[in-house]
C-alpha cells in the first residue's frame, strides 16, 4: 500500500467494532464515516497559520477596525463625488 493511498485496513477487537457500529447507527453514519468523524475530533487539523487561534475579543476588535476603515472609505468616496458634482455646477 502506497503512503498516499487513502485505503487503510485495520483489525478491531469485536467489542470495539460493535461499539462503532452502534455509534454509527445512532448518528446515522456509516461505520467508515463514524470512524473518520471520531478520528477527526481526536486529531484536529493544525491551524493554517503559526500561532494560537485569535480570541473572540481579538476577532471583535479586528471586525470593529475593519468596519471603521470601510465607513471612513465610504465617507471619503462620498466627499469626492460631492466635490466632483460641485465642480460640474
Amino acid at each position: 500500500m502506497a503512503a498516499d493511498d487513502p485505503m487503510m485496513r485495520i483489525r478491531l477487537p469485536p467489542e470495539l467494532k460493535d461499539r462503532i457500529a452502534d455509534a454509527a447507527k445512532a448518528s446515522g453514519r456509516s461505520m467508515n464515516a463514524e470512524i473518520v468523524h471520531t478520528l477527526s475530533k481526536a486529531y484536529p487539523a493544525e491551524p493554517k497559520e503559526v500561532g494560537d487561534d485569535p480570541s473572540f475579543e481579538e476577532v471583535r476588535a479586528l471586525h470593529r477596525q475593519m468596519t471603521l476603515a470601510i465607513e471612513k472609505w465610504v465617507r471619503e468616496q462620498d466627499a469626492q463625488k460631492a466635490s466632483r458634482d460641485n465642480d460640474l455646477d
